[in-house]
């Protein structure tokens, strides 16, 4: 199973494996006319024996950590019960921080993004890959990974709890004033157009016709 937390349709996964049902393909990422790649509209694609395996959340703009976790809860996990992956792909772009100013369309932050991915490992019992994926504010995605991979090899607590960059951060690429960790880590004022129910009228769309295993 490959799931894909990219602000960006995961188009070339999903086309990859879009006629086998071997592989189960989950993409959320923010779908208007016009924003790149203009894929990933259908909740539910796929052909042939790929029908129904190609799931999508498109989401409008301003996606919060709220909804972000309710989307983990009531459709990724459900997902991940029904299909009963052997090893699963998760992609952690983030190109949806809301301190990644090069787009503003989501309004994630490294807290709830890494809560609701640490959900889904929670969950699962089968072996996992984590790789990185978009993200146009470098230091940024750079702290969000380093959040993530330390929550594994770490614990939360202590992640939570670190402040500054070390001391061998290289200061000719950051400002002085972005030495604190969780310098931008508070959403924006942002309207989240992702309400409960359109949520559910895309839920409702998936977890009735999704293909058992």
């Amino acid at each position: 199973m490959y799931i894909d937390l990219d602000l960006h349709h995961g188009d070339g996964v999903a086309s990859a494996f879009k006629f086998t049902d071997r592989v189960m393909t989950f993409s959320i990422h923010r779908f208007e006319q016009g924003f790149f790649p203009g894929t990933g509209k259908k909740p539910l694609d796929g052909a042939g024996k790929g029908k129904g395996y190609e799931i999508n959340v498109p989401t409008k703009k301003g996606l919060s950590d709220g909804s972000f976790n309710w989307v983990v809860t009531n459709i990724i996990i459900p997902l991940i019960d029904r299909f009963t992956p052997k090893a699963i792909v998760i992609q952690c772009g983030g190109d949806g921080l809301c301190s990644d100013l090069n787009f503003h369309e989501w309004n994630l932050t490294m807290k709830g993004y890494s809560s609701a991915l640490l959900s889904i490992l929670n969950h699962i019992r089968v072996p996992t890959l984590m790789v990185g994926g978009g993200g146009y504010n470098n230091l940024e995605t750079a702290k969000l990974w380093c959040l993530l991979t330390g929550q594994l090899t770490k614990g939360r607590e202590e992640c939570l709890r670190w402040d500054l960059l070390p001391d061998s951060a290289d200061y000719g690429l950051i400002g002085m004033d972005e030495t604190e960790f969780w310098q931008r880590s508070k959403g924006s004022n942002m309207i989240d157009r992702n309400d409960r129910d359109y949520l559910e009228s895309i839920r409702s769309q998936i977890i009735p016709s999704t293909p058992p295993t």
